[in-house]
């Protein structure tokens, strides 16, 4: 309850201690009956046969990265970013029912180096393709870092962190290793990426570099054969400067190259993106507004056919978060293409199209309890049915109007 309805009701100066004592009580009781509600949206999904995914939540029901607007899925660009989220315990639920697709880590600060911050995360999954070209399934989907090396999905063990403050830079590094070894086609995966932080620095408050270098051995035991140069190079920056006090621009770009050459595939990617973001301020900083444009293209060469295939597009993003309450923080995005065009070099014939793909709206919510977070991103078309659907008296959670959670992730600070 807020202190002007309570006071009202009970009679302002005059509480007892038993009064604050009940009321304490009360609030205690309505917090954790909203946070078992959320969980049991998230069950509710995941008991009706929708998976939930390993998107992160927040950035989804925003529509739109962490490159965008600063959120702890930077690590997996920029590592040096664990020095801003040290004390964090990182669940990304997949599904309610036990399974063994949930993955998440730990971040810590390290007791062997005074300011350095360590970090272990298992079981994580790969992510599409490095270019955004897959809005149709959720705005930015790909801009993380998790496209697996080469293209090749051999499957991720763990990702380890460093980071620690050198000199006037941040520094961190970011380990991952990955094996495969079911069927004939057996694997191992290696990739280190170095993240460093700058403030002030080249007209920018703030600026990240990060260089990327992976590599897969793969070797098929049926007949032998090994792959002749599986890897990726990859490169990126993110600079943000203000522009008041309630103003940000944000600008970043990444270029990487993947080739897979292995038992007959022969096959090289170039993708490259660049984008810009202008984040707001609201309501004393409980509040957001952000907006961007992004611009990708990509080159896949694929030798084996062969074939060339050529996709460009240049997308609009725009999204609002607001803390309604204490405990509650309300969230909404809007992203669509404004161009999208693909070339394929394909027999019979080449062709040019445009890609139409329909404008992407997202919604989520976050519930905060304690040292919890709870992240959830709303399924759209079940909203608006459950909207149209409302009786008054009954609420968005009575039966028949529950509510849908796409993706949910479950962070504990300490």
């Amino acid at each position: 309850m807020g202190a002007g309805l309570s006071d009202s009701l009970m009679g302002a100066g005059n509480l007892t201690p038993a009064t604050s004592t009940r009321k304490e009580t009360v609030k205690k009781f309505l917090f954790t009956s909203l946070l078992s509600l959320a969980l049991g949206l998230v069950t509710f999904q995941a008991q009706a046969g929708g998976a939930i995914d390993f998107e992160n939540a927040r950035m989804y029901g925003l529509g739109t990265s962490p490159q965008q607007v600063e959120d702890l899925d930077l690590i997996w660009l920029y590592p040096n970013k664990v020095l801003e989220y040290a004390g964090t315990a990182d669940f990304r639920l997949e599904n309610g029912n036990g399974g063994t697709n949930e993955w998440g880590g730990v971040i810590w600060k390290s007791i062997l180096a005074d300011g350095a911050v360590q970090g272990i995360y298992v079981n994580r999954p790969f992510e599409g393709d490095l270019s955004s070209f897959n809005l149709a399934n959720g705005p930015f989907q790909s801009q993380y870092n998790w496209y697996p090396v080469g293209g090749n999905y051999t499957n991720n063990i763990i990702d380890a962190f460093w980071a620690q403050p050198v000199g006037g830079a941040d520094l961190g590094l970011h380990l991952n290793y990955g094996e495969d070894w079911t069927g004939n086609d057996q694997s191992e995966q290696w990739e280190l990426c170095l993240g460093l932080g700058f403030a002030d620095w080249a007209g920018f408050d703030q600026v990240n570099l990060h260089p990327d270098y992976g590599f897969v051995s793969e070797l098929n035991t049926a007949t032998g054969v090994k792959d002749h140069g599986i890897w990726t190079a990859h490169l990126g920056v993110l600079g943000e400067t203000h522009l008041d006090n309630l103003d940000a621009l944000r600008l970043y770009g990444e270029l990487r190259q993947d080739a897979n050459h292995f038992d007959g595939w022969d096959f090289e990617s170039t993708t490259a993106y660049t984008g810009a973001a202008l984040v707001r301020k609201v309501l004393d900083g409980k509040g957001l507004v952000v907006t961007g444009l992004d611009f990708d293209y990509a080159i896949d060469n694929d030798q084996s056919f062969p074939t060339k295939y050529v996709n460009w597009f240049l997308f609009w993003n725009g999204g609002v978060e607001l803390q309604v309450a204490d405990w509650l923080t309300l969230r909404a995005g809007l992203a669509a293409n404004v161009v999208n065009r693909a070339y394929m070099s394909f027999l019979p014939a080449p062709y040019t199209t445009s890609i139409a793909q329909p404008v992407n709206t997202t919604a989520g919510f976050s519930i905060d309890w304690q040292n919890f977070t709870l992240n959830a991103a709303v399924d759209i078309p079940a909203l608006e049915s459950q909207i149209a659907g409302v009786q008054p008296g009954r609420g968005l959670f009575f039966a028949g109007n529950t509510l849908t959670v796409d993706y949910a992730d479950l962070k504990y600070k300490f």
